[in-house]
């Protein structure tokens, strides 16, 4: 059996580690996954610290706004990202 990662929401995929790494660390394709729009993505790329993607989440007539902003990339397969929701942010 494949290793699997559980994380809240939880899900289990069963794919290459090195596939899910590629997914996780480019913000710009998360639309494709997760229920949200990219708006931006601020420096362009693969995930390194510093990056931020801005992005809308729910119906169009109740928009989230969504800022997530990666705190550390490292060459582990380990990243944190630090977000925040709302209608508006600095």
């Amino acid at each position: 059996m494949p290793p699997t990662y559980l994380v809240c929401p939880t899900a289990v995929v069963e794919a290459p580690v090195e596939t899910v790494w590629q997914l996780l660390t480019y913000f710009a394709g998360w639309g494709d996954f997760y229920d949200v729009r990219v708006l931006s993505v601020e420096p362009s790329g693969r995930a390194v610290v510093g990056q931020r993607m801005r992005g809308e989440s729910g119906p169009r007539w109740l928009r989230l706004g969504i800022c997530f902003e990666h705190t550390l990339v490292d060459n582990t397969h380990t990243t944190n990202s630090s977000s925040r929701a709302g209608s508006h942010w600095g």
